[in-house]
């Protein structure tokens, strides 16, 4: 047998040899790497770690609570971005079903949730609108 011949023969064995190790994994097969399940979160909300910093008489006879985000977990498409620390006072509508929970809260206490803000009529007129909790995780 010549060199040539030898030669040859080593590259095919070695194409074929590293072809046949790929058909033992299943299609779409993602190997050692981890898969990530992200949920959506829905267009103008924000998933936020947030901190109760105060809940008056008056604001929870409101429905309304004053919030500091700790830390932005995700954002929806088309969401106004929120820097960490800022203050915030969030709305709970008359519907949701974790009122009492939140309203029990302790201030200096920590939660996640989703928030979102919805405009007043007057979106032109420089209306900063009204950012409502719509769950705690």
């Amino acid at each position: 047998m010549s060199k040539k011949s030898f030669f040859t023969l080593l590259v095919l064995s070695i194409s074929i040899a590293s072809c046949a190790s790929n058909k033992n994994k299943k299609v779409g097969d993602t190997g050692d790497y981890p898969t990530i399940k992200e949920v959506p979160i829905d267009v103008g909300s924000i998933v936020a770690k947030m901190e109760l910093i105060n809940s008056t008489a008056e604001e929870l006879e409101a429905n309304e609570v004053m919030v500091k985000i700790v830390e932005v977990v995700g954002y929806g498409a088309s969401t106004q971005p929120l820097a960490v620390n800022q203050v915030l006072i969030v709305k709970m509508r008359q519907n949701f079903d974790k009122m009492a929970e939140l309203k029990a809260m302790e201030v200096g206490q920590t939660f996640e949730g989703v928030i979102t803000k919805s405009m007043g009529m007057d979106m032109g007129s420089g209306s900063k609108g009204t950012w409502n909790i719509l769950k705690i995780n």
